[in-house]
């Protein structure tokens, strides 16, 4: 299952706002407790800022690492449009 932090696209491809991201926290929030996912893979930093916190490093110093958020095992890495 794939979803995203925020469920439309910005105009003009650009970053997703704080304020996006938080409108649509409660559906992903939703969305994990509907499905109840063991484990949850962060494919970006506004998905791993969003799950791990704002204050977390950068995706550069801890992708590949697990950390558990409510019970799951969370490992952040580049989103693959990076790669």
């Amino acid at each position: 299952y794939v979803t995203n932090v925020v469920k439309r696209r910005p105009l003009n491809n650009r970053d997703p706002t704080a304020r996006e991201i938080e409108w649509y926290r409660g559906y992903l929030r939703e969305e994990i407790r509907l499905l109840d996912p063991a484990i949850i893979v962060c494919t970006g930093r506004h998905s791993m800022r969003t799950l791990l916190g704002k204050d977390c490093e950068g995706i550069t110093k801890i992708r590949g690492r697990w950390f558990d958020v409510d019970g799951r095992a969370v490992m952040p890495m580049f989103h693959p449009s990076y790669l």
